[in-house]
């Protein structure tokens, strides 16, 4: 379910693709002090955003440091060094893997994810014990998901529990610095819905866990959906696209506005055409690791 909110690379100045690495490297650098070294693994692109977003709209002060990384101990990177928001962002992290574990879990039990899950169990309860709001929240949306999913007749109404967990959250993490917040969240936390059951739509058809685009056309694999519904999904992507744009206007943000600027103009639309033309191989999928 993450993954999805990346800034769109080619498109990034020199010097807030080196700040945008400062922030993931030092999210990174931030759950191995709070969680240990295995848990750099979960490391993502979305909280690495959310991150950003709000140290941009907190106005929190950046200050940097020189560290090596797990992947090149050799050279040192230049990454965010370690402070409150920062942790904030990589206990939410852990809470959000939790809850993923959770819905998949729920969607299509096996060994491999309750041992996951059971692995997650100590880092989920200092995570809470740090950030009880938030994991009340993730809970709540849980529980809400799973109605959601029984009852739901459209991907937006199996999406709404998600969208207003991610609102919540960042609602908690800004200590309510601005109202539009909230309303960015909610259309980011649609965003990454419709793209998670988008990608997963054969996986989700061989296995039969849940998948809302699935339920609501009811097409055999991701080639039928997009040839019968392609046109009419991306009409809603767009018009999903164009509203974040409009909230995003109306969001004061410092130090950290190019990165935000650029990801959502122009590395949400690539992302999400990287995975509509995905069969047709008119964009090439890539994972970069800033």
């Amino acid at each position: 379910m993450f993954g999805y909110i990346l800034p769109d690379k080619p498109n990034l100045y020199m010097k807030d693709y080196a700040l945008y690495r400062s922030f993931y490297c030092g999210l990174c650098h931030q759950i191995k002090g709070c969680h240990g070294q295995c848990m750099r693994m979960s490391v993502s692109y979305d909280l690495t955003f959310i991150s950003i977003l709000l140290h941009g709209v907190c106005r929190v002060p950046l200050e940097f440091e020189k560290k090596s990384c797990i992947l090149n101990p050799f050279k040192k990177k230049m990454v965010l060094k370690k402070g409150k928001l920062q942790a904030q962002c990589a206990y939410t992290n852990t809470l959000l893997v939790d809850f993923k574990c959770r819905d998949d879990l729920a969607d299509h039990p096996s060994v491999g994810k309750k041992m996951l899950r059971a692995l997650l169990a100590n880092k989920k309860k200092k995570a809470t014990l740090f950030l009880p709001e938030v994991a009340s929240t993730l809970d709540r949306a849980y529980h809400a998901q799973q109605q959601a999913e029984k009852t739901a007749t459209s991907w937006r109404m199996a999406a709404d529990p998600f969208g207003n967990a991610i609102s919540e959250i960042l609602r908690i993490l800004s200590g309510e610095q601005h109202p539009v917040l909230g309303e960015l969240g909610y259309l980011l936390g649609q965003y990454v819905y419709l793209m998670d059951a988008l990608d997963d739509y054969d996986k989700d058809a061989k296995s039969g866990e849940y998948n809302a685009l699935r339920l609501q056309y009811g097409s055999t694999d991701r080639i039928a959906l997009l040839t019968d519904h392609g046109e009419a999904l991306w009409q809603e992507m767009q018009a999903l696209l164009d509203t974040i744009n409009e909230r995003y206007r109306d969001l004061p943000i410092i130090g950290t506005e190019g990165i935000v600027t650029n990801t959502l103009w122009y590395g949400l639309p690539a992302r999400a055409k990287e995975l509509f033309d995905k069969e047709n191989k008119k964009c090439r999928k890539t994972h970069t690791r800033f």
